[in-house]
């Protein structure tokens, strides 16, 4: 059974303590994953902020290339990510288009979709916040439509 570490600061990190990753529709245990404790997370949390001064320091034109080349990855790795998305979590992979069940693939297509709206931000822009209760009144084939429209709009404006 593969045991499973975390990474802070791109270094790997194990954990005096691990607990099996079952997926909770068939039970099948994944691999061991790490039991990280509060101290682990502070470092964790420590080295993240250490980071964030040189990624300041970045020209916006490189933090957005770097951005949307990891935009490109998830999208390169979809199924996979989706795939293990279902097995961690148990719901079905589902779809992406206005006749599909969402699922683990249409999570992906979501963090690939925000994170080229990140990319494609003005420096100092903040993201408008979401109106939930209008988010809830839409049905998921208007919530996809309402996730293109978004990116397609930050797009052109980063253009």
């Amino acid at each position: 059974m593969k045991t499973y570490c975390n990474t802070v600061n791109n270094t790997i990190v194990d954990s005096e303590r691990h607990f099996p990753s079952t997926n909770p529709a068939t039970g099948e245990v994944l691999g061991r994953v790490p039991h990280s404790t509060s101290e682990d997370v502070a470092h964790a949390v420590a080295a993240a902020r250490a980071a964030q001064p040189a990624w300041a320091a970045r020209p916006d034109a490189e933090r957005k290339a770097l951005t949307l080349k990891l935009a490109e990855v998830l999208g390169q790795h979809a199924e996979e990510l989706a795939t293990w998305v279902t097995r961690e979590q148990g719901k079905p992979l589902g779809g992406v288009g206005p006749d599909q069940v969402p699922g683990a693939r249409f999570e992906i297509f979501g963090c690939q979709a925000w994170t080229q709206v990140t990319a494609a931000m003005q420096p100092g822009e903040r993201p408008a916040r979401p109106d939930f209760k209008e988010l809830d009144k839409l049905t998921t084939p208007e919530r996809i439509d309402r996730m293109r429209e978004l990116r397609a709009r930050h797009t052109a404006q980063a253009d």
